[in-house]
């Protein structure tokens, strides 16, 4: 590819970025589906493929998700964290269970066995957390419910990766130890939490002593991609360890010795929006281009599988969500896109030959999918115009209950009808018999044996 085209392309993204952010304002349709079909258009048109970025292409995606969940997490404030945390994993959990016994049951079908649709499950219960992190900034709605979707978004990402990978040794060794795959969860998480909180204070306590250097705004972003690389190298979560980097420094205000030396100021806030809006552009013009088309069959089984998730994921969000406003309840509902984690591990279970060719080719469909009904479902919950999964089965409940009601009025009606033909037919056959016995002649019998018959006297 000529390299004035490459310039001209990644100009266009950037571009086309900010122009998706001013329609996002304009018109509540998210910009990531811009760039989506971007990718897809310069991938089939002028021959962009994803074999471009493959040199770089795991440091690319790792740092730009790791990066937009720090951005994300220097915004958050820590006492709204700490209100939404329960309802937050508790979200996490109930989808990622209801995703992987849903994806089981349908690869059953397929032809897949037992062990493969567990797998495939753990592969697509993630969350884009690309995706949700900018967009429940720009929602109006309450900072508890977005913190509910980033603390998902965080997550389901690392519950995911733990029982896939756990799956994948399962299959292989035939061995299985819940014990030890609870154990790998926890120190996963827990290790992550203490190096990135660690890492925040120790930075918080050493940033004003490095005088210029500390106030760079790169310094932080070098401690950032160093704890990472520490914490994923110990078996650990990175991407729980960056968001609990960024939650201490972006609440570096709540340490009193702290107060006068801020270190997240506004500019660096801004200069760290600004680069996480550039890594997501380019982040999701990669996903277009990983896009491509297998064929109507697995198009349409792709879109299926897809919509399948957004009439599951009312039954993890019910339990949450009761006393929650009708509108930030539907945006619960459709917020279920799939992301880069998913082809990452459908990548890992094809080279191990553990699900077939075919169904990894429908993972990058199944995440264009999500992702498109995601931004239509949210484009109609912020007009007003749809409130959710749950409001189509209250309404298919309402109407089955309105159908059984009118269905034994029905019934009602007919027996007190058939009963008023009953009481109508005794009635007349009553009046037969009467007119019948006075029609008939009176018989005596006399004394000799003979009998006698009385004359009826003409009226």
């Amino acid at each position: 590819m000529e390299l004035f085209l490459i310039f001209i392309i990644f100009g266009a993204i950037i571009f086309l970025g900010f122009l998706g952010d001013l329609v996002f304002r304009k018109t509540n349709i998210p910009d990531v589906i811009w760039l989506i079909l971007f990718g897809i258009i310069i991938s089939s048109i002028a021959g962009f493929s994803k074999e471009f970025f493959s040199p770089f292409t795991a440091f690319f995606t790792n740092f730009a998700l790791v990066f937009i969940l720090f951005e994300g997490a220097i915004n958050t404030n820590i006492k709204y964290l700490i209100k939404g945390m329960p309802k937050g994993f508790a979200l996490t959990v109930l989808t990622f269970i209801f995703s992987v016994v849903m994806i089981t049951i349908l690869a059953l079908v397929l032809g897949l066995n037992l062990m493969q649709g567990l797998l495939l499950g753990a592969i697509l219960s993630g969350t884009c957390d690309a995706m949700i992190i900018p967009l429940v900034k720009k929602l109006k709605m309450h900072k508890q419910t977005s913190l509910v979707l980033i603390i998902e978004s965080a997550l389901s990402d690392v519950l995911g990766i733990v029982f896939a990978v756990t799956l994948i040794k399962l299959i292989q060794l035939k061995v299985f130890s819940l014990p030890g795959t609870i154990n790998t969860l926890i120190s996963s998480f827990s290790i992550a939490l203490i190096i990135g909180i660690g890492t925040g204070i120790f930075w918080l306590f050493t940033f004003n002593k490095l005088g210029e250097y500390g106030k760079s705004y790169l310094s932080t972003i070098a401690i950032l991609l160093v704890m990472y690389g520490v914490v994923e190298y110990l078996g650990a979560s990175g991407a729980i360890a960056a968001f609990a980097f960024g939650i201490i420094l972006g609440n570096s205000k709540k340490v009193e010795k702290l107060r006068e030396n801020n270190l997240m100021t506004s500019q660096k806030k801004y200069f760290y929006s600004e680069i996480s809006f550039f890594l997501k552009s380019f982040f999701f013009v990669y996903l277009g281009l990983l896009v491509t088309f297998p064929g109507w069959p697995l198009l349409i089984l792709s879109f299926f599988i897809s919509l399948a998730f957004f009439f599951v994921r009312p039954l993890a969000v019910f339990p949450i969500a009761r006393k929650m406003p009708r509108k930030e309840k539907a945006i619960l509902e459709v917020l279920v896109p799939k992301g880069i984690v998913a082809v990452v591990l459908a990548q890992l279970a094809m080279q191990n030959n553990l699900i077939p060719e075919n169904f990894v080719s429908m993972i990058p469909l199944v995440i264009f999918f999500t992702i498109l009904l995601s931004t239509i479902f949210l484009f109609f919950v912020e007009r007003g115009k749809f409130y959710g999964f749950s409001g189509v089965y209250s309404g298919i409940f309402h109407a089955v209950g309105e159908w059984r009601k009118r269905a034994r009025k029905r019934k009602v009606e007919r027996i007190k009808r058939e009963k008023e033909k009953a009481r109508e037919a005794a009635k007349k056959e009553k009046k037969k018999s009467r007119r019948a016995r006075k029609k008939k002649p009176k018989e005596n019998i006399t004394n000799d044996g003979y009998l006698e018959v009385a004359a009826v006297k003409p009226k």
